[in-house]
């Protein structure tokens, strides 16, 4: 099944200080941007924008995510994930943001780090039908698939810092299953997961497949 892919954002930045930006009054126009950490390194990290607190972004956690949060839409707006204690800014990027669009930033990698920004398409899909995308978080060199049940939903192959097109699914429960290709035994598998009508669903994978593998399968949820 051949998948179309999304225009990402993604570089291996590093950390650097840029011109911060007054806070966005009401009359702002308003980006919306979720932000997740996937940083194998801690535990947890702030996110700023334009060097102000992100709401829900304030330590973190792993596997965590903000929410879609309103951001001043613009150009050369500053995005920052920073340790918590003391306060050292990790990376950040300066983007350009359209406003009532919405958007997605990773923080990910081991060394060095990187981040992964992408467009999200929260059009809703058609009757009794969900949508579902992967992004692959995981450094290692392996390009994955992606089943739901016994049907691939994202046969693209998908090596670190990829990001495939959503794709619409009939809405059922089902086992996720990434998996290599190229070497079936290297896969990871999340059971039971409900992907229910009218939603639209990330699916990431981070971690590392060594022994043992760290590897690991959350699911985000995008409207």
């Amino acid at each position: 099944m051949k998948k179309l892919f999304i225009p990402v954002l993604a570089a291996a930045l590093v950390a650097s200080a840029s011109c911060s930006k007054s806070s966005s009054g009401p009359s702002t126009p308003q980006a919306q941007v979720m932000f997740m950490n996937a940083w194998l390194v801690t535990n947890s990290v702030n996110v700023t924008a334009n060097t102000i607190a992100v709401s829900n972004g304030t330590n973190l956690g792993f596997l965590k995510n903000t929410g879609y949060q309103n951001v001043s839409a613009g150009v050369s707006e500053d995005l920052a994930f920073l340790l918590p204690s003391p306060s050292t800014k990790l990376i950040d990027t300066s983007v350009t943001l359209t406003a009532n669009t919405h958007y997605s930033l990773y923080i990910t990698g081991v060394t060095p780090l990187a981040q992964v920004m992408t467009v999200d398409d929260v059009t809703a899909p058609a009757s009794g039908m969900a949508k579902v995308r992967f992004v692959n978080l995981s450094p290692d060199t392996v390009g994955y698939n992606v089943y739901i049940g016994s049907t691939m939903v994202s046969g693209a192959d998908t090596k670190y810092r990829g990001v495939t097109a959503f794709t619409s699914i009939a809405a059922t429960t089902g086992n996720v299953l990434v998996s290599d290709p190229n070497n079936v035994p290297i896969q990871t598998l999340l059971n039971n997961q409900t992907f229910s009508p009218g939603k639209i669903y990330t699916i990431v994978l981070t971690g590392q497949y060594a022994s043992p593998s760290t590897t690991t399968i959350t699911i985000l949820n995008n409207n």
